[in-house]
């Protein structure tokens, strides 16, 4: 979203925080340890992708820079990533940047993108390990606690009916969820394997 808007972007580290469960007084060798291992995986993403005469491969991000005095945090993204995502040619559409903006939860977002690769078909199935993992879920987390704090909140953000006081349209209508359990699994249905989505 922000790559839309220019190519070096700035950020506060501290922003990051919570993404990588970072404790709030790193020590300066933390710090840099940290900064470190977060460029070894951003300047490491890559693009592939074919067109009709042509095939492209190139890595994402060019540069990464963290200021310690003030906490700045400079990325620069690689040319011709920066002009596939300022011309859409990549990822979103123009109506789907501007809903994902409008997202506030972090899970609903992770939702949304899981949700829009399947818009055409209504219907998303997949193993409850693999879910949970793209959804950054916790491991801490029990089943209850997914429910309560992540997969309730996220389908009723986007699932909501329009109000008076917006003119947002639903994003994903009659959305829910069933998780899939072991049926081979003993006592209240069984462990639970997989989760399905479903959405008109």
């Amino acid at each position: 979203t922000r790559l839309r808007e220019k190519r070096e972007l700035e950020f506060n580290f501290s922003d990051f925080a919570y993404d990588l469960h970072l404790k709030s007084n790193l020590s300066a060798y933390e710090l840099e340890q940290t900064f470190y291992k977060l460029a070894e995986k951003t300047l490491d993403f890559k693009v592939k992708y074919t067109t009709k005469n042509s095939a492209y491969a190139f890595v994402c991000f060019e540069q990464m820079r963290l200021e310690f005095s003030t906490n700045k945090l400079e990325i620069t993204a690689q040319k011709d990533f920066y002009e596939l995502i300022a011309n859409l040619q990549l990822g979103f559409t123009q109506f789907e940047l501007k809903e994902f903006i409008g997202i506030k939860g972090k899970y609903a977002k992770n939702l949304y993108r899981l949700l829009k690769q399947l818009r055409s078909t209504g219907f998303l199935k997949m193993q409850w390990e693999d879910f949970c993992n793209i959804m950054q879920i916790p491991t801490s987390y029990k089943i209850s606690h997914i429910d309560q704090k992540i997969l309730n909140p996220a389908i009723a953000e986007l699932s909501a009916e329009p109000t008076l006081f917006d003119n947002k349209t639903t994003i994903f209508k009659n959305l829910t969820y069933k998780k899939v359990k072991d049926p081979k699994g003993r006592g209240r249905g069984g462990k639970v394997i997989g989760i399905e989505f479903y959405f008109t």
